[in-house]
């Protein structure tokens, strides 16, 4: 490859690239890439118009020519020259618009005449003939050429192998005059005849500027010159005239005409609040996906979202699986633990979820109070209390005051201590503030419980205090709880006849394998699907 050749002697040139169906660039080469084989070009223009990019890449692949428009030190100066804001630089306007600033310029003529090959040999006479020198726009964006003296663009007249170029015929005129008259006058006619020609170019412009401006004028008049008057003689009627339309009718003859297209209303849709979850209409025992199925005959129907049916068991049938799933391996306290996580994350999820809970929250941190009674159904509540407190939440767990904890409540509660976490033995140590309320006191194995001091403190503080916060029950007993719930957290699969003071059902996950279930009876293919807890809906 020669010296002159080499892709480093194009960087700081002024070039123009030819990149086929792309069009033509021109811009200043500032770096080129041998690796990724590409150029990279600024001060971009692209078919004559300037880039918007900072800086154009051009792949080898798609360039089909480069010239070389000005060397690196002649475009260092024409870059580094500070241009004015209404037009480019001289020599960019060089590069994108003719030199001419009409289609034919008179300028020294050369001593050369026509021969009868189509060239022009020296002549005795030393007159000049006439030509135009033109630099021409990329092939993509159609050149144009400006008249200075009527302000209109014309196209480029096209060049034909028929007809001989503007030029070149007025250059054969002016030769000829030039030999008849003996060498004399032959500019001046040419001139003549140049301004002859700008004349009637003049006049046609003219009379085309003076038939659009009557143009406008007429369609102006037509449509502002109306009378006033006779718009304003009488008002009109809205009321009547829509008097005059009897929609039923018409309506009925749509129908009657296309029985296809009934107009009949559709039941309006119940609106929902953002925090329920509810059935798609149409979801009943035909209709919905039964893949559970128990011993026991009276067993209350529900359904999940997916319009799954979740059939409800009794407390002796939902102890005796835990008891089988137990002696698996599957012990209370690894059940304990999956309960009280999925617990936690519902907890968490009512109380703003990442909203209220990250690092930089720490002055808004949601306020959570777990009461617990002193039985198996209270670890449920401690072990979620112990979670939480681990997720930055501030935890007030009440506990009475007894002599005698279950084991499984006093490990729990001997892990919540190491939290650092609140505990207190009466209602004066709950907070004020209070985001929610998890309750864990009742048990249906211990129905006296609702008699004891400290449960009927609890009772008397939620009814007669200002305590707008809502209630998540774990676990609650069929019967209901002494304080009423928004929600309720159950495992396995929902007890039968739930209380209403238990609202919403809640279906936790604790990942009993379905040999177990099928040990105790129960066909069983889990409705959980992608989640770990599932809200449970009624049969309508």
């Amino acid at each position: 490859m020669p010296p002159e050749s080499q892709p480093s002697n194009f960087i700081g040139s002024m070039v123009s690239i030819d990149c086929g169906q792309l069009g033509i660039y021109q811009g200043h080469v500032k770096k080129i890439d041998p690796v990724m084989n590409t150029l990279t070009i600024t001060h971009a223009f692209h078919n004559g118009l300037r880039c918007d990019q900072s800086e154009v890449n051009l792949s080898s692949t798609t360039i089909h020519d480069i010239k070389i428009i000005h060397a690196s030190n002649e475009a260092k100066e024409i870059i580094t020259r500070k241009a004015t804001p209404s037009k480019m630089t001289k020599e960019i306007d060089e590069v994108t618009k003719p030199v001419c600033s009409s289609p034919i310029k008179i300028i020294e003529a050369t001593s050369k005449a026509r021969n009868g090959n189509g060239f022009y040999n020296s002549g005795s006479n030393g007159h000049n003939s006439q030509s135009c020198r033109r630099k021409l726009s990329p092939p993509d964006s159609p050149s144009k050429l400006t008249d200075p003296t009527d302000g209109l663009l014309g196209p480029r007249p096209r060049m034909s192998k028929s007809r001989e170029p503007p030029i070149q015929e007025a250059l054969e005129h002016a030769h000829d005059d030039h030999a008849s008259n003996g060498g004399s006058g032959s500019f001046k006619n040419w001139s003549n005849h140049q301004s002859s020609a700008d004349h009637n170019r003049k006049s046609r412009s003219s009379r085309k500027g003076e038939s659009n401006r009557r143009g406008a004028n007429a369609k102006n008049s037509e449509c502002f010159s109306a009378p006033t008057e006779s718009y304003l003689q009488e008002e009109f009627d809205f009321e009547l005239n829509l008097a005059m339309f009897n929609k039923k009718k018409v309506f009925q003859e749509i129908e009657n005409g296309f029985p296809e297209l009934s107009l009949e209303e559709e039941p309006v849709e119940q609106k929902y609040k953002h925090d329920e979850n509810v059935l798609k209409s149409g979801v009943s025992d035909t209709t919905a996906l039964k893949q559970i199925r128990v011993p026991e005959v009276k067993s209350q129907m529900y359904f999940t979202d997916n319009g799954i049916a979740v059939p409800s068991i009794s407390l002796e049938l939902r102890d005796k699986l835990c008891e089988a799933a137990s002696l698996f391996g599957l012990s209370q306290a690894r059940q304990l633990e999956a309960f009280g996580r999925a617990a936690s994350e519902m907890v968490i999820h009512l109380i703003g979820g990442s909203h209220r809970i990250h690092p930089k929250n720490n002055h808004q941190m949601p306020s959570v109070v777990v009461l617990c009674g002193p039985h198996h159904h209270g670890a449920l509540g401690v072990c979620c209390a112990r979670i939480l407190s681990s997720h930055g939440v501030q935890v007030t767990l009440f506990m009475p005051h007894v002599t005698m904890l279950p084991p499984s409540v006093a490990d729990e509660l001997e892990l919540y201590r190491l939290s650092g976490s609140a505990i207190t033995h009466n209602v004066q140590g709950l907070p004020d503030t209070i985001d929610l309320i998890v309750t864990a006191m009742d048990t249906p194995y211990d129905l006296t419980i609702t008699k004891q001091p400290w449960y009927v403190s609890i009772t008397k503080w939620f009814t007669s205090g200002d305590i707008r916060a809502q209630v998540l029950a774990l676990d609650p007993p069929a019967d209901g709880v002494g304080i009423p719930a928004k929600w309720s957290l159950c495992k396995v699969l929902p007890l039968t006849k739930v209380a209403a003071t238990c609202g919403s059902l809640y279906l936790c996950d604790l990942s009993i394998p379905a040999s177990i279930f099928k040990k105790s009876g129960i066909t069983y293919v889990s409705p959980f699907g992608s989640k770990f807890i599932i809200p449970l809906h009624a049969k309508q």
